[in-house]
């Protein structure tokens, strides 16, 4: 099975990204996405289109999350606090017409462990807007997995973490769990 990996890159006010430093610790292909309402789709609909993907696994930072989050659906609502990298808010509706909830095709329960979780609230901002857009669009052989910030990534912070070495292992797991099908 062929898989393409996505991930973003840094928004906010954090420096970094954990899905960025979990994916460019992977061995698979993958594409980087600059956290854009406008311009993240697109992208990931000509690297699934030209290189003839089997399955899309989009990884994403959560912070506030303690578990990897194994989103089983995308809501078709967006109302994020923070504007995208460019400073574009989205509307609230993903897509007029649609369901208001799309899943995968994959049985999220073969995914999870200690360290992984199952969710259904993939969120209101780019995560979601994504996983929607890729779930209506282009395949249900997909799948949001939120991971939550790394260990020391926020200097002083309250916020729940996780081992970086636990969060590339746990994701190399999902991965071969979904190529075995």
């Amino acid at each position: 099975m062929k898989i393409l990996l996505t991930y973003f890159k840094p928004f906010g006010n954090i420096g970094t990204n954990s899905s960025e430093c979990v994916a460019n610790r992977l061995n698979i292909d993958k594409i980087g996405l600059d956290v854009s309402y406008e311009n993240d789709f697109v992208r990931v609909k000509e690297a699934f289109d030209r290189g003839g993907y089997d399955f899309i696994i989009m990884l994403g930072q959560a912070a506030g999350r303690e578990k990897i989050s194994v989103e089983k659906r995308a809501r078709n609502y967006a109302n994020p606090a923070l504007k995208d990298n460019l400073g574009v808010l989205p509307a609230e509706v993903i897509e007029n017409g649609n369901d208001e909830f799309l899943y995968t095709s994959f049985d999220t329960k073969k995914l999870l462990s200690g360290d992984a979780k199952e969710s259904d609230n993939a969120g209101s901002y780019l995560c979601n807007y994504l996983y929607y857009k890729v779930l209506s669009n282009l395949t249900k052989n997909a799948l949001f997995v939120h991971l939550p910030l790394f260990t020391g990534q926020v200097e002083g912070g309250d916020k729940p973490s996780m081992d970086l070495d636990v969060m590339v292992r746990e994701t190399e797991r999902i991965i071969k769990t979904i190529e075995k099908g």
